[in-house]
């Protein structure tokens, strides 16, 4: 997608549409802002670093919310701020092994999950329950683990890459 003064929702072509609605919804279904992953979406897109004013434009939003969600966005690790000569406004960019942060953090989300669990389980009695705690420790041990595999994966394609 080409950023200039004229791009906006309309003008893209109707997959580059699908993919900026589709990841607004999967992020509003995570939990997130669906405009933070139509930002996303946009960044992914575009074949520059748009700026906030930019991004205002293309997804037909105020300026205001494309703020709060870029640092929503920058807090997460998933875009940053960028400076190009010649221009006053910040520009946005996604950040190279945000994938791998991410991965990795979720990895250590179901560790402590894992680790809560454990916990529990050393003082309970009941039959069942232990039965239901030890499917529930096999599943986040192998979430954190497989997610380990992902992390190391990502991490080696950008040593190789470099």
């Amino acid at each position: 997608m080409i950023v200039d003064e004229t791009t906006s929702l309309s003008t893209l072509d109707a997959h580059e549409v699908t993919f900026v609605e589709q990841a607004g919804l999967r992020a509003q279904e995570e939990g997130q802002p669906r405009i933070s992953g139509q930002i996303w979406a946009v960044l992914i897109l575009a074949d520059r670093p748009p700026t906030a004013s930019e991004i205002a434009r293309i997804l037909e939003v105020s300026k205001a919310s494309v703020s709060t969600n870029t640092r929503l966005l920058e807090e997460r690790g998933l875009i940053r701020k960028v400076t190009q000569a010649g221009k006053r406004e910040q520009h946005y960019s996604l950040v190279k092994g945000a994938y791998a942060k991410i991965a990795e953090k979720r990895a250590i989300d179901f560790e402590d999950r894992l680790a809560f669990i454990r916990n529990c389980r050393r003082h309970m009695t009941n039959a069942r329950t232990l039965e239901q705690l030890g499917e529930l420790e096999r599943f986040l041990a192998l979430q954190a683990e497989k997610l380990h595999e992902v992390v190391d994966a990502l991490k080696a394609d950008k040593s190789e890459a470099a």
